[in-house]
């Protein structure tokens, strides 16, 4: 995510470079965090209104969350996030001076997945702030489905800031560009859930069957989850996955039909007895055996089986018999050709599952019969349902890279840099939270502490901490000078360092390591100054003009000047004598050493042009010498 570069001065120009911190944006930057998420769409009423969260800020960063980057959405689930920001009530424009910010809108977003909305806590007044009158706090609400494919999206931020000039208000519209993920689907179907359905490096996903059927029918549950683990039940153990990949754990959802298999009955009492068939004698009784069977009702259903033959018991068996419900209405009969069927009795059986149940039934006429009804399950279908689980890896750890070292002097710059990749980098030094970046590197100068960073992977959400770096900033040596007075050169401060004299931009020797020195040539001296931490500062330039029985050399320091300063890819010397001359002009680092020599013809007032676009940063010396005399010139090289 980077903010595009304003086109020219202006107010809005002046906030956003006001804003820096590690994106090259804080105002605009938290805009478009907070605007980023859009076809076009305007400010909608329907995720509600929403408070900032003043509890959130840290130093650096204007948007929380801090990172810049909202939490991702999901495919086809509910999402909701509020942001808050901040803005500044008035900024610094050059060469007006400071400026008041009396309007911020955000007027609208464009390239909002489908299905996300957005709603700041100033609808009502079409999401404009008056920074200057102190709304400088604001946020804003993305609620929906997303419907889009999941993958990245780039929205663009539509946004108009005026303020207040001597010249009247001044609008100005800026676009800012946003990017935006969606993650897959959390995972569901109509058979099992899985919660969560991805995650970073290693995670406990909690499974379970979802699918059930009510008597007569009955499931059971085989999974093989994919990680080398099966299980059966409806609700498994929580099942690690901790290598990085997809993962298709399957369910096996069985459904059965509850069969009634085999009927028994004996009959007893004599309740057939009486009737043609089954005559009841005056003195021997009744002597015949009934026909037997059954009747089942089973919801709508009603079964009736074949009939026995003069028999006090039957057996019924492989009847297949699927049930339509848990409870069976069994009676039995007698069977009569001519007279009416005897009347056994009946029951009621309750199905719990596959097993053997007995009964008895009563009959009208006495007597009745008991015996038993098994039940078996056969299987009717097999659903088989696979999902994916997906894990995804750690942004991969390594060491910081510490440029040029973990330990140098103060004023001089560390560059820390972590691995490149599609990260939102957020730094931290002693554990609080400093800047976050697109950027893999920040530069420090003068903090010392242990850093590290955060990378956060902008697809998945996956984040990981770097191995910290402990930095450590020497204490450094400034201001140092140095002076010729009646013969004698004296370096200031004049104690608590080591000393070394440099002559014409070589190390005086033997000799040349005091605070003071007695010059034995014309020329320019100066003196590096060393620490006991090791850190050195080389002291202004001292121009030796004349010594007893040497001729004395002219100082022309005030003819010439030397610009920019500090420098970055040139420099421009300046020469002011009104007589034509040749020059030999040298540059020298903070040891004496010459690290450029050239010659130049020079008029009065004329100027050259030297490259310092080479040089390492530092502190550097520049010679000028010319028949009319010597000058020394100090410049620093960004």
């Amino acid at each position: 995510m980077k903010a595009p570069e304003f086109p020219g001065p202006s107010f809005l120009n002046a906030v956003y470079l006001h804003q820096i911190t590690h994106m090259k944006a804080k105002l605009l930057y938290a805009l478009s965090l907070l605007l980023s998420l859009g076809g076009i769409q305007e400010v909608s009423a329907q995720c509600g209104t929403c408070s900032p969260d003043l509890s959130c800020y840290q130093p650096g960063g204007t948007q929380c969350p801090p990172s810049g980057q909202a939490p991702p959405m999901y495919l086809n689930n509910p999402y909701s996030t509020v942001v808050t920001f901040d803005m500044p009530p008035d900024t610094n424009v050059s060469p007006i001076g400071v400026v008041e910010i009396v309007n911020v809108q955000y007027a609208s977003i464009t390239g909002l997945p489908i299905g996300i909305s957005w709603s700041c806590n100033s609808q009502a007044n079409g999401c404009q702030y008056n920074p200057d009158a102190g709304e400088t706090k604001a946020c804003i609400t993305f609620c929906g489905t997303p419907l889009s494919p999941p993958g990245n999206y780039t929205v663009t931020i539509n946004i108009y800031g005026t303020a207040s000039t001597p010249i009247g208000n001044q609008t100005q519209y800026q676009p800012i560009e946003y990017m935006f993920t969606i993650l897959p689907d959390t995972g569901s179907n109509g058979y099992f859930s899985l919660s969560p359905s991805f995650g970073c490096d290693s995670i406990s996903v909690d499974l379970d069957a979802v699918y059930d059927l009510p008597l007569p029918n009955l499931v059971s549950y085989d999974w093989d989850f994919d990680n080398g683990n099966t299980a059966t039940g409806a609700n498994p153990p929580a099942q690690v996955y901790d290598t990085p990949g997809q993962y298709y754990p399957t369910l096996t959802t069985h459904v059965y039909n509850l069969v009634v298999k085999k009927v028994t009955t004996t009959a007893s009492g004599n309740f057939w007895c009486g009737d043609v068939e089954e005559p009841n004698w005056p003195i021997v009784g009744c002597t015949a055996a009934p026909d037997l069977y059954f009747r089942l009702q089973h919801g709508s259903s009603t079964y009736t089986s074949s009939s026995t033959s003069d028999n006090n018991a039957g057996t019924w068996d492989n009847l297949g018999i699927t049930m339509e419900s848990a409870l069976l209405t069994l009676s039995v009969w007698d069977e009569d050709g001519t007279s009416p069927d005897d009347d056994g009795g009946f029951t009621v059986i309750s199905v719990t599952g596959p097993g053997t149940y007995t009964y008895t039934t009563n009959s009208p006429f006495g007597g009745g019969t008991f015996g038993s009804v098994e039940v078996i399950q056969v299987l009717a279908n097999d659903i088989i349902t696979t999902d994916t689980v997906t894990v995804f890896e750690l942004p991969a750890l390594a060491d910081l890279l510490v440029s040029p070292s973990d330990t140098v002097c103060e004023k001089q710059f560390i560059t820390l840099t972590a691995p490149q990749g599609n990260y939102v980098y957020e730094w931290y030094k002693d554990g609080a939270f400093l800047s976050d970046t697109l950027g893999s590197s920040i530069t420090i100068t003068n903090e010392s502490g242990i850093y590290n960073v955060n990378l956060v992977d902008i697809n998945t959400g996956c984040n990981a901490f770097m191995n910290p770096a402990t930095i450590y900033f020497k204490p450094g040596v400034y201001n140092t000078t140095a002076s010729y007075n009646a013969g004698l050169l004296m370096a200031n401060p004049s104690s608590g360092f080591t000393y070394q004299w440099i002559f014409n931009g070589l190390p005086v020797f033997p000799g040349g390591t005091s605070s003071t020195y007695t010059p034995e040539a014309v020329g320019v001296y100066a003196c590096i100054l060393t620490n006991g931490f090791g850190c050195s500062d080389t002291t202004t330039f001292a121009n030796v003009t004349s010594l007893a029985g040497i001729a004395e050399s002219t100082d022309i320091s005030g003819m010439v000047n030397v610009f920019p300063n500090p420098a970055e890819d040139r420099i421009t010397i300046q020469y002011s004598a009104g007589l034509d001359c040749k020059a030999d002009i040298r540059i020298l680092n903070q040891l004496g050493a010459v690290v450029q020599n050239q010659r130049v013809t020079c008029t009065a007032g004329s100027q050259f042009e030297i490259s310092v676009a080479d040089l390492a940063p530092g502190m550097y010396y520049l010679e000028f010498k010319t028949e009319a005399g010597f000058a020394a010139k100090r410049f620093i090289k960004k």
